[in-house]
């Protein structure tokens, strides 16, 4: 049954929602006919789930002997495969529990020993993904990455091991870039130019092919020639501090409502630190970052409301940058729980005709980082229009989708709502709390309007609007982050 928008001053939808999955059978081939079936989640798939099926299918025609069922995950070593009870009688089929702790999320290897009663030994093998739960399944960066030697054209990054106790390798990026796999705890760029800026960035990857997704990014300058300084001179911040957890669940140990995070300099060469959050699992075009942050001391702080963020893990970075343009990067990963375990969603049945006075609902763009699916569990027969929330105005006085990355698949679907829902019309909200910071240069002289009347424009035929919603917070007094009093 769909649901509608709750309608209050401002509502984000965040709904679990059971996806109900039948399972199909894929195979992978062997040399002589022989093939492995799995039950995946969907036909001729590779991802499974739960307790699947997994059956050796040998080589039609001949008699066989004994098979033997092992798995191991991908970037296991050979000699650690696994092995299940081996089987004499057809089927040949084994029910393979997954799930933590024995068989987290990742990639795995199949193997099948096929013995014929000839004596012949055929081994056969599937790669598969394990993907039980919504969220990844990722590995810890290490943390701390620090510059050992610097010259002015190369400098040795080094690092403390990964609190990961499944790890497989480090990598290693240059300005966005992998440049080398290691297992050793440091790596030396090379060829750089005097006096410039590189970006470095160490991932781990653990042996089930996970991508650690915090970010310890530093940015270093090379020597412009017969310096003398540390070569680890960088503007180093502690890790990100918060309260106490908070949550509405204290079992769990999260956060709900509004809440401070903060870092400390660690030296003075710190000159300003910028805060960033993004959901877990969302790309890393997804980071947000606050538009003000509050200094007392060498403290430096955010204020966060987690209601903005849908229920699950989140992602705060804070990144300290010095004068010369170097900075460094801690992050923590923080659960939002703002929603009681025992919470039932209410349920109704769709309208049969829509409603004759204008009823409008505010749809948060952020819902859908979680299961919320727009066109699986929006009902709206009960309203007239949806404004989505947010569009921000760029520094360039144009408005932009908040998400990049969301927001855009958010607008097919809304497009596709209204052919179910033909009386029903669509706006693009632009501002709320979080994004009125340009409102006051948008809006201050003829030339700033008509460029940002003409992105209004453009942005709604682009994305199928009927319209906009203007929500500055607020004109005259100021209000949200990066706004200002302004009566002019």
């Amino acid at each position: 049954m769909k649901r509608p928008l709750q309608l209050t001053v401002f509502i984000g939808v965040l709904v679990l929602a059971l996806v109900l999955q039948y399972p199909a059978a894929s195979f992978a081939n062997g040399t002589g006919g022989s093939h492995i079936e799995v039950t995946a989640i969907e036909e001729g798939g590779h991802v499974v789930e739960g307790s699947p099926t997994v059956t050796a299918v040998p080589d039609p025609g001949r008699d066989v002997a004994e098979v033997i069922f092992s798995a191991k995950a991908v970037n296991e070593p050979e000699e650690l495969y696994y092995p299940y009870a081996p089987l004499v009688n057809e089927p040949y089929s084994w029910t393979w529990p997954t799930g933590e702790p024995w068989v987290p999320d990742g990639d795995y290897i199949l193997k099948m020993d096929i013995t014929y009663a000839t004596g012949e030994v055929e081994t056969i093998t599937r790669k598969v993904t394990v993907k039980n739960y919504e969220e990844p399944n990722a590995p810890d960066s290490p943390k701390n990455l620090l510059v050992e030697k610097r010259t002015d054209s190369a400098l040795t990054l080094a690092w403390p091991p990964s609190e990961t106790d499944k790890l497989f390798r480090y990598e290693v990026y240059k300005n966005g870039k992998k440049v080398a796999d290691t297992t050793e705890l440091t790596y030396t760029a090379t060829g750089l130019a005097p006096g410039s800026l590189y970006e470095m960035r160490v991932k781990a990857r653990d042996i089930y092919d996970n991508l650690s997704l915090d970010d310890n990014t530093v940015m270093v300058k090379s020597h412009a020639g017969n310096e003398k300084e540390d070569p680890n001179s960088l503007p180093f911040i502690s890790e990100i501090e918060a309260p106490e957890p908070n949550g509405v669940n204290p079992r769990r140990g999260g956060y709900s409502g509004i809440i401070t995070v903060s870092v400390t300099a660690k030296d003075s060469s710190v000159d300003r630190v910028d805060f960033y959050v993004k959901t877990y699992d969302s790309p890393e075009e997804s980071y947000w970052k606050f538009p003000t942050t509050q200094v007392d001391g060498n403290v430096f702080s955010v204020s966060w409301d987690t209601t903005s963020a849908p229920e699950g893990k989140a992602i705060i970075k804070a990144v300290a940058r010095d004068e010369e343009g170097q900075f460094t990067t801690v992050s923590r990963i923080f659960l939002v729980d703002n929603v009681p375990a025992d919470y039932i969603p209410p349920t109704w049945e769709a309208a049969d005709t829509p409603p004759a006075a204008y009823l409008i609902g505010y749809f948060a763009g952020w819902a859908t980082y979680g299961d919320y699916k727009i066109l699986r569990d929006l009902d709206a027969s009960r309203l007239t229009h949806i404004n989505y929330a947010f569009a921000v105005i760029d520094d360039d006085l144009r408005i932009a989708p908040s998400d990049p990355v969301q927001d855009p698949l958010n607008f097919v679907e809304l497009a596709e709502l209204k052919q179910q829902y033909p009386h029903l019309k669509t706006l693009i909200a632009i501002g709320g709390w979080g994004g009125s910071a340009n409102f006051s240069a948008a809006a201050s002289d003829e030339a700033a309007r008509e460029i940002f009347a003409d992105s209004i424009i453009d942005f709604i035929v682009e994305h199928g609007f009927d319209g906009v919603d203007i929500d500055w917070e607020y004109p005259v007094t100021g209000g949200g982050p990066g706004t200002y009093p302004n009566p002019a």
